[in-house]
């Protein structure tokens, strides 16, 4: 399978609708490394794509002819993207691009607004009205992004109390912290799960933690249910959804809603396998696209549409 070829199927039956490469980076060298599609994300009625080279495409979903479906759309000088670098999206045109241990803000020329690193460990990061969410050496911060410009800096308070680290393993050992004004709070939360996070209109960030819900408001505790979840966290209108590895030890998992002040709207146990003892969870999969959920562990899927 060619990874620099992106294939288009109709949602109906799954039949190919169209197809489109990506084109050569200059003279070809049988030495280097292929072209692939690294970040592939919807936006309005097109695609982002970003391949390895740090190329960045717009893709028309459905039939294509000769490659007319795929028009490059910038290029970010002298990067690369691996393979686990994810795009998403804010108020005013702003990108959001998370890579390896770094967080960086677009504006919708590709300026950058503000670049922020981890110590030691990066989860989730949401763009909002609020500002910027982010799980970083777990701590749940929300950034002021217009106060944040300058030099790359670490928002977190690592290292973090009473908890054993080493410096040889800080990631970013002569990163300054957050300048004045753009760290608006920092709440430590012992094994916050390091999947996507929910930014809630009223500033509050929906993260698990330790088989928990919980939501961090200016910096403490707005509330807290025991859901027995793990992995992404996703907001859907009114509503928090969440994947459970189940309350009980014999628990089958399931899917789990609640509304916006944590009080339980329903859960839905599904037919598969799930965590059972160590585990991942990054394996946990939760991801909705227009009105359709989807729901997994490992090889087992589940899809919903969402009413």
């Amino acid at each position: 399978m060619r990874r620099d070829r992106l294939v288009m199927l109709a949602l109906a039956d799954g039949h190919e609708l169209g197809a489109a490469l990506l084109p050569a980076d200059g003279e070809e060298d049988e030495f280097a490394e292929p072209i692939r599609a690294a970040i592939v994300e919807p936006d309005q009625d097109e695609l982002w794509v970003g391949d390895s080279v740090a190329r960045w495409f717009r893709l028309k979903p459905g039939r294509c002819v000769k490659n007319g479906c795929l028009r490059a759309a910038g290029r970010m000088a002298e990067e690369t993207f691996d393979s686990d670098a994810k795009l998403s999206f804010g108020p005013d045109n702003r990108r959001v691009l998370r890579e390896g241990g770094a967080v960086r803000v677009f504006d919708g020329e590709w300026q950058t607004l503000l670049s922020v690193r981890a110590h030691e460990t990066l989860g989730g990061a949401a763009l909002g009205p609020a500002g910027l969410a982010l799980v970083v050496d777990d701590d749940v911060v929300l950034l002021a992004p217009e106060a944040c410009a300058g030099p790359e800096f670490a928002p977190s308070g690592w290292p973090q109390p009473k908890r054993l680290y080493s410096r040889e393993l800080d990631e970013c050992p002569d990163c300054p912290g957050p300048p004045l004004g753009c760290r608006r709070w920092r709440s430590y939360q012992d094994e916050v799960h390091n999947e996507a996070l929910a930014l809630l209109p009223d500033g509050a960030v929906v993260v698990h933690v330790d088989g928990e819900t919980r939501a961090i408001r200016d910096g403490r505790q707005a509330w807290t249910t025991k859901t027995g979840g793990v992995g992404a966290v996703v907001q859907v209108g009114e509503r928090v959804l969440g994947f459970s590895g189940g309350l009980e030890e014999d628990d089958p998992p399931a899917l789990y809603a609640l509304d916006l002040e944590g009080r339980p709207q329903w859960r839905t146990p599904l037919a598969m396998k799930g965590p059972d003892g160590f585990f991942f969870t990054d394996d946990v999969l939760l991801a909705n696209a227009g009105a359709t959920l989807l729901a997994g562990f490992e090889t087992n899927i589940a899809v919903f549409a969402l009413q």
